[in-house]
């Protein structure tokens, strides 16, 4: 759960800022791993898009993003397992 806090912290910090993409991003992965311990709190991601919602006009950039950040540790770690255990 500090993973989300960690999360919430930095969609707090996006109010005020011009360009968010790579805040958003850092939540969208820090949301994905945080799943890696307790797969529950994969749902706990549309705070991102509640959070979008609220702070942020719509862009489809900054919806596309966090998509994309959820997605990238799990491509990681197949993409290892698949390295590692392949013959």
């Amino acid at each position: 759960m500090s993973l989300l806090l960690i999360a919430m912290k930095i969609i707090m910090n996006t109010l005020r800022k011009k360009i968010a993409l790579f805040d958003y991003f850092n939540v969208g992965v820090l949301m994905s791993v945080a799943s890696f311990f307790w797969f529950n709190a994969i749902y706990f991601s549309l705070i991102i898009f509640f959070g979008l919602i609220i702070f942020r006009t719509i862009n489809w950039r900054e919806w596309l993003v966090p998509i994309i950040g959820i997605i990238v540790p799990y491509f990681i770690i197949i993409s290892f397992y698949f390295i590692v255990f392949s013959n």
